[in-house]
């Protein structure tokens, strides 16, 4: 395990982030007294960068620093995972006794919207802060539906050595100005629309496929009993053996 750390001054504003390197491949990193920030590829698959941060508690330091965060943003491009103690609320809904909305929650709403998070939904406890104390927060995969997906996927599709190819050409050829989080969606919806349009042309229906496939195969194999195959025959069979096990794998 590797990790980074921000001493504490006295009893508060310590901070520390401990990763397993074979599961993030760390590319850069960097520190202040307010934050850690970690930059790197998850899984080998996925660049992001992870902020662990500590925001502080009077008003004016605290609109500096989402100032320095958006600079921040805008050094460190890849998608961004920010977590950590905030000292300030987005809604009245998150503080007992608030009442109404002040400058201080449109400030950091503000620099959520800038620097293009989402904030994700929590489930258990109500309140991160309770008596004198703070409740752990665990920020994991969740399985259950929280909304509708973009498009769906068939895993088979990866199979096929031309699906890199059409969605290489569609997300390159595809020009479209905006945020981030706009490009990706409009990339996402013509996307669906080709790929849509590439499984009926060219993946196909992969039972019907099958099928056809495995009667050959039979046709060959009864063709075998009765006298040797010739040369191409036999080219042909071991093809169409393959073909039939390549499909049952996509169907199953």
């Amino acid at each position: 395990m590797d990790f980074m750390a921000v001493d504490s001054d006295g009893t508060a504003g310590g901070l520390l982030c401990i990763w397993d390197p074979n599961f993030l491949q760390l590319v850069d990193c960097c520190s202040s007294r307010r934050f850690i920030l970690l930059s790197g590829t998850l899984l080998n698959t996925f660049d992001c960068t992870i902020l662990n941060m500590y925001a502080p508690n009077e008003v004016s330091s605290r609109c500096k620093f989402w100032e320095s965060l958006l600079k921040l943003k805008s050094e460190v491009p890849k998608l961004w995972c920010l977590g950590g103690d905030l000292n300030e609320i987005r809604n009245i809904s998150e503080r007992v006794g608030c009442h109404r909305r002040d400058k201080r929650m449109l400030d950091l709403n503000s620099c959520i919207e800038s620097c293009e998070l989402n904030d994700l939904p929590l489930l258990g406890r109500k309140f991160t802060w309770l008596f004198f104390d703070h409740c752990p927060i665990l920020l994991m995969d969740d399985e259950r539906d929280w909304g509708p997906k973009p498009f769906r996927f068939i895993n088979a599709w990866t199979l096929h050595p031309s699906f890199p190819l059409i969605v290489d050409k569609v997300w390159h050829e595809s020009r479209i100005i905006g945020r981030a989080g706009y490009v990706l969606f409009q990339k996402l919806k013509i996307l669906k629309l080709e790929l849509k349009k590439w499984n009926s042309e060219v993946f196909g229906n992969l039972s019907t496929k099958l099928k056809e496939a495995e009667e050959e195969l039979v046709e060959l194999d009864i063709l075998v009993e009765s006298r040797p195959l010739e040369e191409v025959e036999r080219v042909r069979r071991r093809e169409v053996r393959g073909e039939v096990l390549k499909l049952s794998r996509m169907v199953e």
